[in-house]
């Protein structure tokens, strides 16, 4: 099956297997472009999706030099080279155990208010604005997602404001919800990020589009 993977402003880590393809993790940086993949027959996988400081406290790695790339990470990573993939609950349990002892228990507090407010804003916010919430000067701010995730803070709130409409587009709604300038904006941003109109991802023709194919309509 042939797909196409959006950015969406997220790391994966990935443990997967098939019929042609040995048990293996990767771990995928951040996208700024569509990604086409083949789905291979008998495909197995679990997935956990991270916000970017989970890359400091959880992965504890820098992903500056995978943009648009994956990591291949030894099957045992985190003790995890026995995982069942067909049992899902059980990847799950095994995965918040390990996520869990990871946790820093002190973390830096305008880090985690830096995400809080990503995380509620959808990226609909100037870099500036950011500075001005965090307490964190937009060139420490820059430094920060440069050197963790190898792009500028701009870049990844273009990325997430993107990540915002695909609700927006699946319910049919082909016009600007977030703090784009005008339709024109929109369509350009959401053409530059997935190489489609908005109306072409609404109608996803043969399941292209995974994430629009999973994702429950609302």
């Amino acid at each position: 099956m042939d797909v196409v993977l959006l950015p969406d402003g997220k790391i994966d880590l990935l443990f997967s297997s098939a019929k042609q393809q040995p048990y293996h993790v990767v771990l995928v940086g951040l996208s700024t472009l569509p990604e086409k993949l083949k789905l291979l027959p008998g495909l197995v996988m679990f997935g956990i999706s991270f916000h970017p400081l989970g890359l400091e406290y959880i992965l504890r790695k820098s992903m500056a030099g995978f943009v648009n790339k994956a990591l291949l990470l030894p099957s045992g990573f985190w003790g995890m080279e026995n995982l069942d993939l067909d049992d899902f609950k059980g990847c799950v349990q095994q995965a918040v155990l390990k996520i869990t002892a990871l946790v820093p228990k002190m973390p830096d507090n305008r880090k985690l208010l830096m995400q809080r407010v990503l995380n509620e804003t959808g990226g609909n916010m100037t870099v500036q604005a950011m500075e001005k919430r965090c307490f964190i000067s937009a060139r420490q701010l820059n430094r920060y997602w440069e050197q963790q995730l190898g792009l500028p803070l701009k870049t990844y709130m273009q990325i997430l404001r993107f990540r915002q409409s695909f609700n927006h587009i699946k319910n049919g709604k082909l016009y600007p919800e977030g703090n784009y300038a005008d339709q024109s904006h929109f369509i350009k941003e959401v053409k530059r990020l997935s190489g489609h109109l908005p109306k072409e991802l609404l109608q996803n023709q043969n399941d292209r589009f995974l994430q629009f194919t999973v994702m429950p309509s609302r």
